[in-house]
């Protein structure tokens, strides 16, 4: 495997700031894919790129925000989005110490008797000889404190996200109704290639996802994390936060048949959209998915550990 490439060389800290509403550049023009039109949105590369993500992907889900303790952090300068990550990071950082899911136990357990396995620190940072030496809560705390201390943006960088912490925020959120989904791309692969790989992950993740609604997040290389906001046929504007069910529809809409050949279909997919569209599913003469397709409140059923295509993630800047 090889090692972790950070992109804070490129984009330290001191540079000039993201913001929420960031200005058009080639990586947010929109791109077609089938009957949808999405944007893929950068963040900074500043070992807070996972963090910066999911909080720019959140921004249509309040609920979600008072999950994670953001709201009230949209404005659009670029103090209130690192304020916002030192929160993501606290609330993860005391999920962890306070061993709140029953994941995190078995997790870090697991990863310590896996300590000595080669660049087993460059997938999850927080597995060193320190950590893994303490015993009971110590060790809880210890792996808390360097989420949580890794929050401060005046460092050069911050320690970045493992799928543990990923694992902690799904648990958070999906009381709220919400599933992230994060699809990878490959670096080397041509542009067709990698769009047609999470494309089809994204297919697939969408099949076993139960809760209402869901956000995309982009891995890319396994490096670096963006956020992806998505347009359905019948949608005004992009949107981050998507109803699962009609989302899906219209992904399937176009497997089975090309744009050319489409009739002329009015789905929207944003999770403020109407409850009752006319499914792209009917118009194609199949079944659509079944499953809740209502308001973000609702409570999911999904199982706890996080929704990807891939094994899990190492790491990300």
């Amino acid at each position: 495997m090889a090692k972790r490439v950070t992109r804070s060389s490129k984009a330290p800290i001191t540079s000039v700031p993201s913001t929420s509403a960031p200005k058009p550049t080639p990586a947010t023009r929109a791109k077609t894919l089938g009957l949808l039109k999405y944007k893929v949105h950068d963040v900074e590369g500043d070992g807070n790129c996972f963090y910066r993500a999911v909080y720019h992907v959140l921004k249509e889900s309040r609920a979600a925000q008072v999950q994670l303790g953001i709201e009230g952090t949209y404005g659009t300068n670029n103090s209130e989005e690192l304020e916002a990550v030192k929160l993501i990071r606290q609330r993860v950082a005391q999920s962890i110490k306070g061993k709140v899911f029953p994941e995190i136990t078995s997790t870090i357990k697991t990863l310590c008797k896996l300590a000595d396995v080669p660049d087993m620190v460059d997938m999850y940072p927080f597995v060193t000889k320190e950590v893994c030496a303490a015993k009971g809560a110590a060790r809880y705390a210890k792996i808390a404190a360097l989420v949580e201390e890794a929050g401060d943006t005046t460092l050069d960088e911050a320690m970045y996200a493992s799928s543990l912490e990923m694992d902690v925020i799904q648990n958070i959120i999906k009381v709220r109704g919400l599933t992230i989904l994060a699809v990878s791309a490959v670096d080397g692969e041509t542009a067709r290639s990698r769009t047609t790989k999470w494309k089809n992950d994204l297919g697939a993740l969408l099949r076993t996802a139960t809760t209402p609604n869901v956000a995309v997040l982009l891995n890319d290389d396994n490096i670096h994390y963006q956020y992806l906001a998505f347009k359905g046929p019948g949608d005004d504007d992009f949107h981050t936060v998507l109803d699962r069910q009609r989302f899906r529809d219209v992904l399937l809409a176009d497997a089975l048949l090309s744009v050319a050949q489409s009739p002329p279909v009015t789905i929207t997919i944003s999770s403020s959209g109407p409850s009752s569209p006319s499914s792209p599913s009917a118009a194609y003469g199949t079944s659509g998915p079944s499953g809740p397709s209502g308001p973000s409140s609702a409570t999911s059923k999904r199982p706890s550990s996080p929704k990807r295509a891939s094994p899990k993630r190492t790491k990300s800047n």
